[in-house]
């Protein structure tokens, strides 16, 4: 591999880091206060434990948008997609879970897919096999396909940001002792 003379060294970024605390990224009470992109420290952001050095740190881009725009649904959903994607707010996060932690929000992701598909199948079988009595039950099924199909990608968020103000987002469900931990590399 070549050497790229303009490439920044992993050392000068957490010597940095280290020197001048977290940049762009403080706390605001029970919040995580970042700005776009945000580049968190690798401790696990839920449990506030040390990474290992196979553990990866997570990369996403997250959105957030003013809850008063779903008012447009009762105008059209066609208007409410596009008045979303006009005014939601871009984050791009770089954080670090430690492995079991990421485990344990797949599986209850998993879990609420397979009664989204559960749900799914049921409603079908009703609407293929059953007489018009039990056709009701299709209709059930599809709803509740629905249903567990938004909390399983609601379940899959490790935290979830909860306002945008003054260019910032203020991100809840970050463990207490993480919060602290910011505060300190940030006072030094």
């Amino acid at each position: 591999m070549e050497h790229n003379p303009y490439q920044v060294s992993e050392t000068n970024i957490s010597n940095t880091m280290a020197a001048h605390g977290i940049s762009g990224v403080s706390v605001d009470g029970e919040f995580l206060v970042c700005q776009s992109p945000a580049v968190l420290p690798n401790r696990c952001m839920i449990s506030n434990k040390d990474l290992t050095e196979d553990e990866e740190p997570i990369k996403k881009n997250l959105s957030w948008a003013s809850p008063w725009i779903y008012l447009c649904i009762l105008l059209n959903i066609i208007i409410l997609l596009i008045v979303y994607f006009i005014v939601r707010k871009k984050l791009t996060i770089t954080y670090s879970l430690k492995d079991e932690i990421k485990a344990q929000f797949k599986k209850k992701k998993n879990t609420y897919l397979l009664f989204a598909f559960g749900s799914l199948i049921a409603g079908g079988l009703c609407f293929a096999l059953g007489s018009p009595d039990v056709q009701a039950f299709g209709f059930l099924g599809l709803f509740l396909f629905l249903i567990f199909l938004c909390i399983a990608s609601s379940k899959g968020n490790h935290f979830t940001i909860k306002k945008f103000k003054n260019g910032n987002f203020y991100i809840k469900g970050v463990h207490p002792e993480y919060l602290n931990y910011i505060q300190s590399q940030n006072q030094t």
